[in-house]
């Protein structure tokens, strides 16, 4: 982190600036996060969670409507501060974003689907498709567990009358969440789906928000580019909303394979998110 945005982040908190005054601060019309907050933020915050019971070992279940965000390194003061404050946008933390400013990025579950299973499919490759005829495009994983002559059959079903293979890359999910490919100490966060309907509305790649309000806070190049139209690599499970989410819709929480080793980090974690269970990767239980 830069000298400057050190000195930002000790400064917000010196100062004790409210994140939708940070906002306000820095943008010249508010209104839209300041409706948010108070109509849907807020009543959130007051809704008791029923968090889903398992015990050590049992596989997690994904249900639809189910949201997910990841951090890429694990920290007890990010923790602390996603328990206290809710998964909020970045700028608020010092770090400056060029393209989804003053938004949160998760992933969306489209249909119920093992933990388990979400993972193995986003821990390798993606394969890009554009449609030759209406120039959408459509994303296929390449799971984990494929060999080589599972690969071979994924790309001869792909109908290459209809798709053209643009690229293969890393999904997006295995550059933000705890993966099966890689050694990390990232987490993930498991998001009940009670309020998703809510959330999505202040989405801005769904269409919701006016145009005049995305433009307080958007660059042009961002509208032009994946909000009018779409980036190659968007898919359909991906949402950036404004603001943040109550850390109370927290569930569950998914660790990454160095962090699961560590005996300490887990106890740290289960004290600050005392209601929630933990996961590997592997999509089982290790604290309840």
């Amino acid at each position: 982190m830069s000298e400057f945005k050190k000195l930002k982040v000790h400064m917000i908190k010196m100062t004790r600036v409210e994140p939708l005054q940070f906002i306000k601060d820095s943008i010249n019309n508010a209104n839209i996060f300041e409706d948010y907050y108070n109509n849907i933020f807020k009543k959130i915050e007051k809704y008791d969670i029923k968090t889903k019971k398992y015990n050590i070992g049992d596989s997690v279940k994904l249900d639809k409507g189910t949201l997910l965000h990841g951090i890429k390194s694990y920290s007890l003061e990010k923790i602390k501060s996603i328990k206290n404050e809710g998964i909020l946008f970045s700028e608020y933390h010092g770090v400056n974003v060029v393209q989804q400013k003053f938004c949160v990025c998760l992933w969306i579950i489209n249909n119920d689907i093992l933990l388990k299973d979400y993972i193995n499919n986003y821990s390798s490759e993606t394969i890009h498709l554009q449609n030759r005829f209406t120039k959408k495009y459509k994303q296929i994983y390449i799971p984990y567990n494929y060999d080589v002559l599972d690969r071979q059959k994924l790309f001869r079903s792909i109908n290459k009358l209809i798709y053209r293979i643009d690229f293969v890359r890393d999904s997006k999910e295995n550059q933000f969440m705890p993966s099966l490919i890689k050694e990390d100490n990232y987490v993930g966060f498991i998001i009940n789906n009670k309020y998703t309907s809510d959330i999505k509305k202040i989405d801005i790649y769904d269409g919701n928000i006016p145009m005049e309000n995305l433009q307080e806070f958007l660059p042009d190049w961002v509208i032009k580019k994946t909000i009018k139209n779409k980036l190659p690599t968007q898919t359909d499970h991906e949402l950036a909303i404004i603001y943040g989410i109550p850390s109370n819709l927290i569930e569950g929480i998914i660790v990454g394979k160095i962090i699961e080793k560590d005996v300490k980090r887990i106890k740290d974690i289960k004290n600050i998110f005392s209601n929630c269970y933990i996961c590997n990767v592997n999509g089982e239980v290790i604290r309840d």
